[in-house]
């Protein structure tokens, strides 16, 4: 909050075709000047909803075990968490939003391009909300035994597959899935951004063996103490990777401005649709 105006001032410089920044030494930028003032250009804001509310997840799980033998199980489990009103940040007033939800007209009348914000007094508003929700859904197949016919071999074996859906996988956008991005794609509508999370492994299998070795097992005394009771430890694990997205800045005002990439084109004032998945692919923001 202490990135606001009048005390501080976040100035978002935007280089185009029609309005070039050119390269200078000052460490002020275009900003330099040897004498005189200097207009600043519209500046960030940043604020925290006054709606916003505590963020929370909720776990549920349900378990079946069948013993095959003696010190043999297996067991199929279900597990799930839902996770409500995380923690967001979307800008609220990004380059373009003047035209896409505004109705702003794409050209100056002079055949260049003119985007536009909903509020022109400031650049990015950039708003710390609780609006993203997640869900994830799992299944886990266990095998254990323990002294297998009496061979000193016990094994554990784990297989998960899982799936993890989200808007909005981190608030700040700091994993690799999301560094080229600040929020959603659409800060008025974040189920457009639904698809797979940036954590999501599908599969993953874990086998643990655990080897008594039998050696000076009949010693006695400081040798059974000293050579006897050895274990040997493994474990083998394997999973699939996690999902990564596509980035297309080809209509990008801001490309590499750590603000939202625009990944469509915008011709006009953009109504309310309802998007289906099709052939059971995730509608969400990473098609």
């Amino acid at each position: 909050m202490i990135q606001n105006p009048p005390n501080y001032a976040v100035v978002v410089l935007t280089s185009s075709a029609n309005n070039p920044i050119p390269v200078t030494s000052s460490n002020a930028g275009p900003l330099a000047g040897s004498s005189g003032s200097v207009p600043l250009p519209p500046t960030s804001l940043r604020n925290v909803d006054e709606n916003i509310r505590t963020a929370q997840t909720q776990f549920y799980s349900l378990a079946v075990e069948h013993q095959l033998a003696t010190n043999t199980m297996v067991s199929v489990q279900y597990a799930g968490a839902r996770g409500l009103h995380l923690y967001d940040i979307k800008n609220i007033n990004g380059l373009g939003t003047g035209n896409v939800f505004g109705g702003d007209p794409l050209s100056d009348g002079n055949g260049h391009v003119a985007l536009t914000r909903l509020n022109s007094e400031y650049s990015n508003i950039n708003n710390r909300g609780s609006n993203g929700d997640s869900y994830y859904h799992a299944m886990n197949v266990q095998f254990q035994t323990t002294d297998w016919h009496h061979s000193g071999l016990s094994v554990v074996g784990n297989y998960t597959i899982s799936h993890a859906t989200d808007e909005l996988s981190t608030a700040f956008s700091e994993t690799n899935n999301s560094f080229f991005l600040l929020g959603y794609m659409n800060p008025f509508h974040p189920s457009l951004d639904r698809g797979s999370g940036d954590l999501d492994i599908r599969h993953r299998l874990v086998i643990a063996p655990i080897y008594a070795m039998p050696l000076f097992s009949s010693a006695h005394g400081v040798v059974k103490q000293a050579l006897g009771g050895w274990q040997v430890a493994g474990i083998y694990s394997v999973r699939s990777g996690t999902p990564f997205p596509y980035f297309d800045s080809t209509n990008s005002a801001q490309a590499g401005a750590g603000y939202n990439v625009p990944r469509y084109t915008p011709a006009g004032h953009i109504p309310t649709h309802t998007f289906k998945s099709t052939n059971g692919a995730s509608g969400g923001g990473q098609n």
